[in-house]
């Protein structure tokens, strides 16, 4: 990660930009960093904030092949995509992340979705066009994300009213939350690690 020069804030390689300083997620985790190093904390936050556009991309094909409708398929699909990326900033879970987004993110996962509902559409004699859509949607999703940042800009009033952060700011405090319950460590409402728990409280 790197600072931004004149800016309290960090971008990724991959262009995930945290509107807080090192330092001031540094102090904002403290001892929670000595067991979870905050490059760590960041590349979780960088695939969860992916499940959105993968419910977009894994659910368009299905609905196309159970449906046959094209419109009904992207309003449906469309409309998964911008309910997950609602609620992304209320939970955080490891294994959820780590066994079933992270697969689902690498090209081959993708590939072979749209490549087996492309044939099954194609096996039911539907048009070259209900055949070839699925890809031409997850192009839309992924490489070139039109739909992804569209729903994204239509959501932006919804989203400051419903939280205090942006997206990638508050997931990783929802990961920072999730680390602390595991490693019993006290938290905060806002993430900010107070220190170990008292295990042992007077008088027990």
């Amino acid at each position: 990660m790197n600072e931004v020069q004149g800016e309290d804030s960090l971008v990724t390689k991959g262009g995930l930009k945290i509107h807080f300083s090192r330092r001031e997620l540094e102090e904002h985790f403290g001892l929670l960093l000595d067991k979870r190093p905050l490059e760590t904390l960041v590349g979780e936050t960088a695939y969860w904030l992916l499940i959105p556009a993968l419910v977009s991309i894994y659910s368009f094909p299905i609905m196309l092949y159970i449906s046959r409708n094209m419109f009904y398929s992207i309003m449906a699909s469309v409309g998964l995509m911008m309910s997950t990326s609602l609620f992304n900033q209320f939970s955080y879970n490891y294994a959820v992340n780590n066994y079933l987004v992270k697969p689902a993110v690498h090209p081959i996962a993708k590939l072979l979705i749209n490549f087996i509902f492309a044939v099954l559409l194609y096996r039911a004699e539907e048009s070259l066009w209900y055949v070839i859509t699925p890809f031409i949607w997850w192009i839309l999703n992924d490489r070139i994300p039109i739909i992804y940042l569209v729903s994204e800009l239509l959501m932006i009033k919804f989203k400051q009213w419903m939280y205090n952060l942006g997206d990638p700011d508050g997931v990783l405090r929802q990961a920072g939350i999730y680390w602390a319950k595991k490693y019993d460590l006290e938290a905060t409402k806002s993430g900010k690690i107070l220190g170990v728990k008292n295990t042992n409280p007077p008088g027990k």
